[in-house]
C-alpha cells in the first residue's frame, strides 16, 4: 500500500472506499492542536445542508442526480462539471455551452422539487477543482458516483477521480454505487 495514500486516508478506510459494493460515507477525522485525531462531529448535524455534486454528465452521473431528490428539501445543491481539456478555445467554449445547457436542465428539474441549485462549469483537473470548490463554498458534503463515464464498463472497483476525491477532500464524501443497466 502506498504510504502517502495510507497517511491521507488510512489503510482500512481506503480499502472500504475501494472495494465496497454499497454506498460509502467517508468523514475524515481532523487533527486537534495536540496532534491527536478527532471525529469531525461539526459536519454531522448539517451533513446535507450544502451538497457539492461533481458530474461528468454520464450515465452513472444521471443516477447520482436522481438520488438528489432523496435529500432534505432545504439542502443547497451545487452541480459542478469540470472540463479537463479541450482541443482549442473554440472547442472549450462549445464544451462549456453544452455543459451549461445540461446543468441548467438538471437544475430546473431539481428546483421543481423545491431544491435550491447552483451550477458551475470549470476547467482543470477534476479532483483539484472539486476539492477547491468544496473548500471555497464550505460544503457539508461531496456527493459523487463511484464510477465516471467509462469506469463502469471497465469492471474496476472505483473510478480514479472518485477515489482521488475521497482521498484528498477534507469534507465528508458520499460515494454512491450507481444502479446501471446497460440495456435500455
Amino acid at each position: 500500500m502506498n504510504k502517502i495514500r495510507e497517511f491521507l486516508l488510512g489503510s482500512v478506510s481506503h480499502e472500504v472506499v475501494r472495494n465496497a459494493r454499497q454506498h460509502v460515507l467517508l468523514i475524515h477525522a481532523h487533527t486537534n492542536a495536540s496532534g491527536h485525531k478527532q471525529e469531525n462531529q461539526a459536519a454531522c448535524p448539517l451533513l446535507f445542508s450544502s451538497v457539492l455534486c461533481p458530474l461528468d454528465l454520464s450515465k452513472p452521473s444521471e443516477e447520482t442526480i436522481h438520488s438528489l431528490l432523496l435529500f432534505p428539501k432545504r439542502s443547497k445543491m451545487i452541480l459542478l462539471h469540470v472540463i479537463r481539456t479541450a482541443e482549442s478555445l473554440r472547442h472549450l467554449d462549445l464544451l462549456r455551452q453544452r455543459a451549461t445547457i445540461r446543468l441548467t436542465g438538471i437544475k430546473e428539474q431539481l428546483e421543481q422539487h423545491g431544491i435550491t441549485v447552483e451550477t458551475m462549469v470549470r476547467t482543470g483537473d477534476p479532483v483539484l477543482v472539486t476539492c477547491t470548490v468544496a473548500e471555497r463554498e464550505e460544503v457539508s458534503l461531496i456527493l459523487l458516483s463511484r464510477y465516471g463515464r467509462y469506469d463502469y464498463i471497465k469492471n474496476i472497483p472505483i473510478g480514479a477521480t472518485a477515489e482521488a476525491i475521497a482521498m484528498r477532500s477534507t469534507r465528508p464524501v458520499l460515494i454512491r454505487l450507481p444502479v446501471i443497466t446497460l440495456v435500455s
